[in-house]
């Protein structure tokens, strides 16, 4: 889907970004039989992988999540946190769940968030780049010791177009 030309922001958390279900006449009946034979035939070929890690491996492995290291400045509470999962779409969030129809409230923040972790880990790959951002609601902007830019949520906003974003 071309972010630029039509976008909605609330059609996309509500229904997504995967072209053959926003292009879908049915989008609901659509997204339940992508469901249905996509992830849980995928599922059912690594059943080997019982625990909870391994589930999310094997989303990790057919490329429908990734996870990324949680932010925190202070080294020691750093290394406690555990890494945060996102969904390559908001989409199959909700189509995973069996969640169709209006977003509810609670919903909006966090389908918000994977839908910017997606763009930017799609942007970074698309480039080639290995340079890692971290973007959060504060109002610096710093780099961690491990050399990870953190941007302040309004440095990403005014950066969000695809030639700026890299600062290339």
């Amino acid at each position: 889907m071309e972010l630029r030309q039509g976008f909605d922001l609330e059609e996309v958390l509500l229904w997504g970004s995967i072209p053959l279900v926003w292009s879908s006449g049915d989008k609901k009946e659509t997204f339940k039989a992508y469901v249905q034979m996509y992830l849980k035939e995928e599922i059912k070929a690594e059943v080997g992988r019982t625990t909870f890690n391994g589930y999310l491996e094997i989303l990790e492995d057919t490329l429908l999540a990734f996870r990324l290291p949680t932010f925190e400045a202070k080294l020691r509470l750093r290394e406690r946190k555990h890494p945060k999962l996102y969904w390559i779409d908001p989409g199959l969030v909700r189509a995973a769940g069996n969640r169709y129809g209006e977003l509810h409230p609670q919903e909006r923040g966090v389908l918000f968030e994977g839908l910017i972790a997606s763009v930017l880990r799609a942007c970074r790959d698309l480039k080639g780049i290995g340079k890692r951002i971290l973007v959060y609601l504060g109002d610096r902007t710093m780099k961690t010791s491990d050399g990870i830019d953190v941007w302040s949520f309004a440095r990403f906003v005014d950066n969000l177009d695809v030639e700026n974003l890299w600062g290339l």
